[in-house]
């Protein structure tokens, strides 16, 4: 194991680790994660040990890689400005170590510290996400770090594919808001599949037009799922929440029926394909 490996993975470590103690040790959880808190007739428990609640308690990975995938694409992204020949550590190395440390941590600080303390099934469900999160998160240092231009593209397609995936799969949870007479949420999905649609079409025109090759299909999905299941709750936790930094609920972010999670994301994933085929075929005839 290098020190190279090492420089990089235990930042991550010992922050994600911070964090988790923060949120379930030292704040106060009535507040991170609105216990008791009045959410209307659908949530009539908000206890700490209702589904709604334990969700947050999962969501917290997310948040937790949110936060790591800005700070470490950042660091990676200056390192390569500042540092000939920089390149951090295959992101697979660094997830290994970090997972290793952190499948033991986060367990440990949920089930035996602070009142009440939380279920195995909570502190297994809330490490899965975190580490899942995690892969993501790391992935893109050394795109940042050595194509900082493909970076940005990406970056951009990104958040197309994001709008575009989570517009689908809440599509059903808005439209059955709107019959209940609240059409906000409808509009929001719409206007996402749309925007999301377009914003993918509209980069692969410029991209074309500069005769720059189109990102792969899967580097596009795993873009989306870093914007739209990482940065987006860390960015609710920490700019959106009018200074109480709770963690959101996983409603929030994902449908109730995970039939329509995948629905959404093979539909997304069939316009990245056929965006990415038409832009191939069209730089191979110029």
């Amino acid at each position: 194991m290098t020190r190279r490996l090492l420089a990089h993975a235990l930042p991550v470590i010992f922050g994600v680790l911070a964090v988790m103690t923060y949120w379930f040790v030292v704040a106060n959880r009535e507040i991170v994660f609105l216990y008791n808190h009045d959410m209307g007739p659908r949530f009539p428990d908000t206890g700490p040990a209702s589904l709604v609640t334990r969700s947050r308690y999962w969501m917290s990975g997310l948040v937790a890689a949110g936060i790591v995938l800005a700070l470490y694409t950042l660091a990676a992204l200056l390192l390569g400005r500042w540092q000939r020949g920089y390149r951090p550590p295959p992101w697979r190395q660094v997830w290994l170590l970090c997972a290793g440390l952190l499948a033991a941590g986060i367990p440990l600080i949920m089930l035996t510290r602070h009142n009440p303390t939380l279920t195995p099934v909570d502190a297994l469900l809330t490490t899965i996400f975190t580490l899942t999160g995690l892969a993501f998160a790391l992935a893109p240092a050394t795109l940042a770090a050595t194509a900082p231009s493909r970076f940005a593209w990406l970056t951009i397609e990104g958040l197309g594919v994001a709008a575009l995936a989570q517009s689908l799969t809440l599509l059903e949870q808005a439209w059955a808001l709107a019959q209940r007479g609240n059409h906000y949420g409808l509009l929001v999905v719409v206007l996402g599949i749309g925007g999301g649609a377009g914003l993918l079409l509209l980069t692969a025109g410029v991209r074309r037009w500069r005769r720059q090759p189109p990102a792969t299909v899967g580097a596009m999905l795993a873009a989306g799922v870093a914007w739209g299941y990482l940065l987006l709750p860390a960015a609710h936790h920490l700019f959106f929440t009018d200074g109480w930094f709770y963690i959101t609920t996983l409603d929030n972010f994902f449908p109730s029926n995970w039939r329509l999670l995948a629905t959404g994301w093979l539909a997304t994933a069939l316009w990245v394909s056929l965006i990415v085929r038409l832009a191939s075929a069209s730089r191979r005839r110029t």
